[in-house]
């Protein structure tokens, strides 16, 4: 199921349910979205998350992040807030950037990376421009080598309106990043928040504000909890995980 599903195509879907046995989920919150959406019957689907390579997280270590900051003209000393997604509304950037000037006022050591592309790239430059923050942020555009970019993070950020299970996600866990997500979708059912990251309401305004100053001033709980969030990653978001998941769920067909 998909939120840019129109009303033709979800009459459809509708309709092909009945001859639907089986459905594959990646989220329990997908799940839940397709049962009420596409008014499909629950004891159909199987819940199986979503499983990327992190062995490759493994290789993330200082020289990596000196190299990866001098390529964004950051500094060492400077503390990094990322985001990895498109540069689209659903990924609520601009949320980021208003609240960006309230903790920039406040410290002026942090900086924002970008790392995506996508539709909405000419109206957040113009954002961040009519904010005179163009100092304190990179929109590199989209990588396909993702370790790097994620070794040059302090603290990663998914401020989604809409998400069914976030690959990004995995990635900030697999990394060992301090995170902070929304509390939407997919992103309940892996942070369990205070333990391995943090989760904030998208009707909180202060939400994102008062979860990065909780971070930055918890050196403690902010490594406990990046700790936390990569062992769970490389328990149960592998790639070997995720096809032993499949090949279970085929063979017992």
């Amino acid at each position: 199921v998909g939120y840019w599903h129109d009303g033709l195509q979800i009459k459809i879907l509708r309709f092909l349910e009945q001859w639907t046995t089986h459905y594959l989920a990646n989220s329990q919150a997908a799940i839940d979205m397709t049962i009420k959406i596409e008014q499909a019957k629950k004891f159909k689907f199987q819940l199986i998350y979503n499983g990327l390579d992190l062995a490759k997280f493994k290789e993330i270590n200082d020289q990596m992040r000196t190299e990866q900051r001098k390529k964004w003209n950051i500094a060492d000393s400077d503390i990094v807030i990322g985001i990895v997604a498109n540069l689209r509304p659903v990924k609520r950037h601009d949320n980021v950037i208003n609240d960006a000037k309230t903790l920039i006022s406040e410290n002026k050591n942090l900086k924002f990376v970008f790392i995506g592309e996508g539709p909405d790239r000419a109206k957040l430059e113009a954002q961040i421009a009519d904010f005179v923050l163009t100092d304190y942020f990179r929109l590199p555009g989209a990588t396909t080598d993702i370790v790097p970019a994620l070794s040059g993070f302090d603290i990663a950020v998914l401020p989604s309106s809409n998400e069914s299970f976030s690959n990004s996600l995995i990635e900030y866990m697999a990394a060992k990043l301090p995170l902070i997500a929304t509390k939407v979708g997919g992103n309940i059912e892996a942070i369990e928040h205070g333990e391995n990251g943090l989760l904030y309401d998208i009707d909180d305004a202060d939400g994102l504000i008062n979860s990065v100053k909780e971070i930055l001033e918890n050196d403690d709980k902010a490594k406990m909890m990046a700790q936390n969030a990569q062992t769970k990653a490389f328990e149960e978001y592998s790639i070997d995980k995720m096809i032993e998941n499949h090949q279970d769920f085929y063979l017992n067909l």
